[in-house]
């Protein structure tokens, strides 16, 4: 005796199914979100490292251009950069080397990111003017 088989036709997913790909797809959503929390984090220390870059050089190159001496004559070794970059600090610290007129130039400027203390430093050497050579000029 042959008996007809009846053949289900599949019309929808399964609980199991619908419940195992929401699970899916809320863990890449949450995966994606972290991702791009840290990279908005990244990119903002990144734009402070730059600024800070950029102020250090400007730094440096106004002391170059004053002069060592000038520069000591000021006295003024540590300040802030005001509303170009508030939040900003500078503190330099000099050096005099064996050889009577080079100054060794460390420059560090630093700045708060968070609940961070963050800075970068640069150190250069600088040759003042001598006591014989502004005489003879």
């Amino acid at each position: 005796m042959i008996t007809e088989r009846t053949v289900k036709t599949r019309k929808a997913f399964t609980l199991a199914e619908t419940i195992l790909a929401s699970v899916i797809l809320c863990a890449a959503v949450v995966v994606l979100c972290a991702i791009s929390s840290r990279s908005l984090r990244q990119t903002k220390l990144s734009r402070q490292h730059d600024l800070a870059r950029r102020l250090l050089n400007q730094q440096l190159t106004m002391i170059d251009h004053m002069g060592i001496d000038e520069f000591i004559d000021q006295g003024i070794m540590q300040g802030e950069f005001g509303e170009q970059a508030s939040g900003y600090d500078w503190k330099a610290e000099l050096a005099q080397q064996t050889y009577e007129n080079l100054y060794k130039l460390k420059l560090t400027v630093s700045w708060n990111s968070g609940k961070q203390q963050r800075s970068i430093s640069a150190m250069t050497m600088l040759n003042a003017q001598s006591t014989a050579t502004s005489i003879i000029q």
